[in-house]
């Protein structure tokens, strides 16, 4: 089925639906400063999730779909909540999502999340970066393919945040400079025995994940992309670690880290801290240059 259109939603709901549906209720739900979010409630006993943005974020939620149906094809893997439609008019774009409510985790919930996560990880690709590319946060991330994840890292990650904080006036060309010398000198810092592109999340933060009504994680708002398996694990590292248990699930499925995992942690979590200094501005500064004087 199609989930793509260039109409307006009512039109999209009859279509969903085979009938003429009207919207009850809608009730705001709360997480994004970014788009604003609801369920509605319609008139034939369904529930839908739908996002909403009238910004000028081109293909925000295209580029959603995109990596949330990826995900949703990896066996074993989080659950992902079904896509039902992307509309794109002139005044709005909207994706329309399943209904899944928040529940409380279970003892084991931990568990299952870090063997789900891993056996998303396990799933390989030919190269680093998407097929589209995509946003993380009002960001936009730049997926372009590359055979080596120490390119892609320093080009379209650090590199690529680096140049958009220099050009707003977030950092100064001696810190621009501080910089470029780190990013040019990542093979140094970035070593172990194996690098392959994983399927990752791309900004898994606690904000990022559900508990539905049977105990499962779910993963939402991805930015995702094929990359080195740790930079997802840095994210849930970056604002206060994810439970103990997870971590020990995941690498009870995964394997353990090669040597120098906390060190290339710091450096996969500079991408973050970047985006939130040019998405917060200038309070998130210090933390970026603790990290490349560490290393330089």
């Amino acid at each position: 089925m199609n989930i793509y259109f260039e109409t307006s939603l009512n039109v999209v709901l009859k279509e969903l639906f085979d009938v003429n549906v009207s919207v009850i209720s809608e009730t705001t739900t709360t997480g994004g400063s970014i788009n604003e979010t609801s369920i509605l409630q319609l008139d034939n006993d369904q529930k839908v999730f739908i996002k909403k943005n009238k910004s000028s974020l081109k293909n925000m939620f295209k580029a959603e779909a995109e990596g949330l149906l990826a995900m949703s094809e990896i066996e074993g893997g989080p659950r992902i909540p079904g896509i039902m439609a992307v509309i794109q008019n002139n005044d709005y774009q909207y994706l329309i999502l399943e209904a899944i409510e928040q529940h409380k985790p279970g003892d084991d919930f931990w568990q299952k999340f870090g063997k789900s996560l891993a056996n998303m990880h396990k799933k390989k690709f030919s190269q680093y970066g998407f097929e589209i590319d995509n946003y993380i946060g009002a960001t936009e991330q730049k997926n372009q393919f590359e055979n080596d994840w120490i390119s892609f890292f320093r080009e379209h990650r650090l590199g690529y945040q680096s140049k958009l904080a220099f050009d707003s006036g977030l950092i100064s060309l001696s810190e621009f400079k501080k910089f470029e010398e780190f990013q040019n000198r990542l093979s140094e810092y970035i070593e172990k025995d194996n690098f392959y592109p994983s399927l990752l999340h791309g900004d898994l933060w606690s904000g990022n994940y559900m508990v539905d009504e049977n105990g499962n994680p779910v993963l939402i708002d991805p930015a995702v992309y094929y990359g080195d398996a740790e930079a997802d694990l840095a994210m849930t590292m970056l604002f206060g670690r994810f439970s103990e248990e997870f971590y020990q699930s995941y690498f009870d499925t995964f394997g353990p880290p090669d040597n120098g995992f906390e060190d290339r942690m710091e450096i996969y979590q500079l991408y973050h801290l970047l985006n939130h200094l040019n998405l917060f501005g200038k309070s998130y500064l210090s933390a970026c240059l603790k990290i490349v004087n560490k290393f330089s």
